[in-house]
């Protein structure tokens, strides 16, 4: 019984230093992992809503450089989830701008601050990130909107419009860079598949910036 249980002792430890170093290497060369809803980004396990081999089949306009360039470019400092003003589908447009909000503070913090941790403050019911190596922050926050001809960015702050059933008669995201709008559009809420097609329009914008930052 001792020489079972020292080998299996012996198995745990070895399995351990496997896992450490495959760890290890995901953070040494920004290599991504992906299993349906699930991504391994630098040693990171991340949970997505949706099947993420099915985001990744979603359409970018006018191309993934374009909107990747818009939310990881370095004069950024405020980002600003738009959600329409309605009431019957409030819930399925506050989990993805959840979504988006938890996401993008990992992505920033990977970039800015990968081995400290940021200032977080609130301002004017923004979450604000200040990096202190870098001297920079970045507000993330949603706002509601009766019109989408209202909104307008640029370079240091850029507008993720969310449209879903309803606003949008397909499943796509749109960069419009002169305007520093990014259109998030999914045409169902449907949950037949377990998530909804504005999750899947969601889950691509942050597929592209995975992405990006792992070729980086």
């Amino acid at each position: 019984m001792l020489k079972l249980s020292q080998s299996l002792s012996v198995l745990t430890v070895f399995c351990l230093l496997l896992l450490c170093g495959c760890i290890a290497s995901e953070k040494a060369n920004g290599a991504i992992k992906i299993e349906r809803n699930v991504m391994i980004f630098k040693g990171s396990l991340l949970h997505f809503r949706a099947d993420l081999k099915e985001a990744s089949k979603i359409k970018v306009i006018p191309e993934e450089g374009v909107l990747a360039e818009m939310l990881l470019n370095e004069k950024l400092k405020r980002v600003v989830i738009a959600i329409p003003n309605v009431s019957s589908n409030a819930g399925y447009y506050g989990v993805a701008a959840y979504e988006l909000a938890y996401k993008l503070t990992f992505i920033y913090n990977s970039i800015y601050a990968p081995f400290t941790s940021p200032i977080v403050y609130e301002e004017n019911n923004f979450t604000c990130l200040y990096y202190a190596d870098f001297n920079k922050n970045i507000c993330i926050g949603k706002e509601i909107y009766d019109s989408y001809e209202e909104l307008k960015g640029n370079e240091s702050l850029v507008v993720i419009a969310l449209l879903g059933e309803g606003l949008a008669n397909e499943t796509l995201l749109v960069a419009k860079q002169e305007k520093g709008v990014i259109f998030v559009k999914g045409k169902s809420f449907s949950m037949e598949n377990g998530y909804t097609e504005l999750d899947l329009a969601v889950d691509k914008l942050l597929l592209v910036l995975f992405r990006n930052l792992s070729n980086a």
